[in-house]
């Protein structure tokens, strides 16, 4: 495994290579190396490493507990269509988590994208259609009151 790590960085994939240590598969486990070596495919633009990223730094795996950087790493992510990071942003603005404030509109947006795509979480809780929807119902009433 050690071997398709090295082959994946050669190729240009340090995602591939910070996923085989975060995991332990192949190397030992070491989240501070993981976080270094998805940080420099994120720097190079890779989505994936992008997304990734943005859940180190939101979980604090090798990189400093910081919720602002996480949501910047997710919306870098999001403009290529990261899927996992669409719904966690669609979800910190649904709750006001992540230190975003609560947005409905923004929280629609970016939740149906992540549905559009397919993706379980967005899908399989209706976020797509009927919770969005009502969120914004009940925001627009909060705000005629």
């Amino acid at each position: 495994m050690v071997e398709q790590g090295r082959r994946a960085r050669a190729r240009g994939r340090p995602t591939s290579l910070g996923r085989c240590y975060a995991d332990g598969k192949g190397v030992e486990q070491n989240h501070t190396l993981a976080a270094t070596w998805v940080s420099k495919a994120a720097a190079q633009g890779h989505v994936e490493a992008q997304g990734y990223l943005g859940f180190l730094c939101q979980d604090g795996e090798g990189v400093e507990q910081d919720d602002a950087l996480a949501v910047a790493w997710w919306e870098k992510a999001s403009v290529g269509d990261h899927a996992p990071s669409q719904c966690n942003l669609g979800l910190g603005y649904m709750h006001g988590h992540f230190g975003l404030t609560k947005n409905a509109h923004c929280a629609k947006i970016y939740m149906m994208a992540a549905a559009e795509q397919g993706h379980a979480r967005a899908t399989r809780e209706g976020i797509k259609s009927r919770n969005v929807d009502r969120l914004i119902l009940d925001t627009q009433a909060l705000a005629i009151d």
